[in-house]
C-alpha cells in the first residue's frame, strides 16, 4: 500500500467518524428531548458519544501531525515555516488534551 492510498483511507476514516459523531449526538439529543428513555440508556448513548468524539479528535489531530510534521516537505500546502511549526504544535496539544481517562478506564 503506498502512502497516497493510506492517506486517502485515513481521511475517509476521519470523515466517517466525524459524521458518526454528529449522528450519535443528534440521537442523544433526540432521546433526551423526545424519546424519554431510562437513565441507563441515556448514559450508554452519552458514553458512546464520548468515545466517538475521542476517536474523531484523535484522528483529526493525528492528521494535523502528519500533514505539518516539521521535516515533511509537502508542496501541496503553502504556508510558512513558522505556521507549520505552530499547526504541528496544535496537533500535539490537541492529542495531549484528549480525555485519556476514557481509554485508560477501558483496560481496568
Amino acid at each position: 500500500m503506498n502512502i497516497k492510498s493510506f492517506y486517502e483511507i485515513f481521511i475517509l476514516i476521519a470523515v466517517i467518524f466525524k459524521i458518526l459523531f454528529v449522528i450519535v449526538n443528534l440521537r442523544l439529543k433526540f432521546v433526551e428531548i423526545i424519546d424519554k428513555k431510562s437513565e441507563d440508556e441515556l448514559k450508554k448513548i452519552s458514553s458512546r458519544a464520548k468515545y466517538v468524539d475521542f476517536i474523531s479528535l484523535m484522528l483529526i489531530n493525528s492528521l494535523i501531525l502528519y500533514l505539518f510534521f516539521p521535516t515533511n516537505n509537502n508542496n501541496k500546502i503553502i504556508i510558512g515555516r513558522h505556521e507549520q511549526i505552530l499547526i504541528f504544535a496544535v496537533g500535539i496539544i490537541g492529542i495531549l488534551n484528549l480525555n485519556w481517562g476514557l481509554i485508560i478506564n477501558l483496560f481496568k
